[in-house]
């Protein structure tokens, strides 16, 4: 997530969370999922946790979790069950993190 300085660390999950208006909208995004998953530092746990205690993993809330690894955006549908959209970030070249044997060019 953009300010979680620490992976791993819910603080800056929650604070942004908790922060968030009725109007406002919580666009978390996984940063190196798996580099920090071989530190044993695993994202996912604390983001869910996050939303949860704040009610907003739920439909309807205005949450969107990106991430540019499709394994962990899997993770988070299959594992968790999180209720917000998932949004699978790209670029117009390369292929997606950890699966080189696809492209995302057209």
């Amino acid at each position: 997530m953009a300010g979680a300085d620490i992976p791993g660390d819910a603080g800056s999950a929650g604070q942004a969370v908790q922060g968030a208006g009725p109007r406002d909208r919580v666009f978390p995004e996984t940063k190196h999922p798996t580099y920090f998953r071989n530190l044993g530092l695993e994202l996912e746990t604390p983001l869910v946790q996050a939303l949860r205690r704040n009610n907003l993993d739920r439909p309807g809330a205005k949450v969107f979790i990106q991430s540019f690894e499709a394994h962990n955006l899997a993770a988070l549908h299959d594992k968790y069950r999180v209720r917000v959209p998932l949004v699978f970030l790209t670029s117009a070249s390369g292929s997606p993190f950890n699966d080189r044997g696809r492209t995302l060019s057209t």
